[in-house]
């Protein structure tokens, strides 16, 4: 937030405000408006005290992104530890996240998603956001649904956002909607909606935030189907030398002929080396369904963790 303010005292600010920032990004001011709108959110502490160790909570720092330093909570801690964290009760259920495009009068629903999260085909912890399925309007559930509309009112209502947010959401077992957390900005499953539509998330959010962007023309290149991403962490410490980058480059070819978009994106240059654990590309694809979708995603995502190793595989 302190730089958003810095930014912000010199330029056009193309989002929301450090002080916007710092409320709706606060979890004890969010869960009391989330409660107020009817929505769910798991109980929250800003310290363990006379919590269980069971694993029953996250300790969850104040200051992350993509589920980083997540952990169930076991009673270890350090004068540190209860100043940068807080401790949510874990709910268990299906990770949803949903785009909102808010304004100054109010709010819709931009798109909805599927999160992949820890998957250990991506390499990833057990915490940490590893990609997004889209899901057509049609098929979302009427409570993840709802939520996203009592959500677009409040977050208006109750914090003044402006511009594209995203809401992470777990709808458990019984079908009740948690929410988790609010990104008060563009958020990494958005460009989703771009393939899908053919729009630009970037252009509505900039005119949400009143300010000049250009014209919302449909892209002519729109792809039918459902769209998906993965964010494929490093297995090992690796290397990008020369036969890496060939044999990548003729995959990446082949696949994005076939989806009719680039699929792959955040690709490392040649000599570049990425530690194990750490974020290596990003994988799309597109299907009939959802479960397609994956599919491919984890057959693409096996078929560069080949390259990465051992050389180019022989099928993808």
């Amino acid at each position: 937030p302190e730089l958003i303010d810095r930014i912000a005292a010199v330029r056009p600010l193309a989002g929301n405000p450090g002080s916007v920032v710092r409320r709706v990004r606060d979890p004890m001011l969010l869960g009391r408006a989330v409660c107020e709108a009817g929505l769910g959110f798991p109980a929250t502490f800003a310290s363990p005290a006379g919590l269980p160790v069971d694993g029953s909570f996250l300790r969850k720092p104040r200051a992350s992104a993509g589920g980083r330093d997540i952990a169930p909570w076991h009673g270890e801690t350090t004068e540190r530890t209860e100043r940068d964290h807080v401790w949510q009760r874990r709910v268990d259920g299906d990770s949803w996240a949903v785009a909102l495009l808010c304004e100054r009068h109010g709010a819709r629903p931009w798109g909805f998603s599927r999160q992949l999260v820890g998957c250990r085909w991506c390499h990833a912890g057990a915490f940490a956001y590893c990609g997004s399925i889209a899901v057509p309007d049609g098929e979302v559930p009427v409570p993840v649904r709802d939520a996203g509309d009592r959500l677009g009112a409040m977050l208006v209502a109750a914090f003044g956002l402006v511009g594209l947010c995203g809401v992470d959401l777990v709808v458990d077992r019984g079908g009740h909607v948690h929410v988790i957390e609010v990104n008060p900005r563009p958020t990494a499953s958005m460009e989703l909606v771009d393939r899908t539509r053919g729009v630009s998330h970037a252009a509505a959010h900039l005119a949400a935030c009143s300010l000049a962007a250009p014209m919302h023309v449909r892209s002519a290149n729109v792809a039918t189907g459902t769209w998906g991403k993965a964010v494929l962490f490093a297995a090992h410490d690796v290397l990008v030398d020369e036969r890496v980058d060939a044999a990548f480059g003729r995959v990446h070819d082949r696949w994005s002929r076939a989806d009719g978009w680039p699929a792959v994106a955040d690709i490392p240059c040649t000599g570049t080396r990425i530690d194990a654990r750490r974020p290596l590309v990003t994988l799309f694809a597109r299907g009939d369904t959802g479960p397609s979708v994956r599919r491919t995603l984890q057959r693409r995502a096996a078929a560069l963790g080949k390259i990465f190793s051992a050389g180019e595989p022989t099928r993808f």
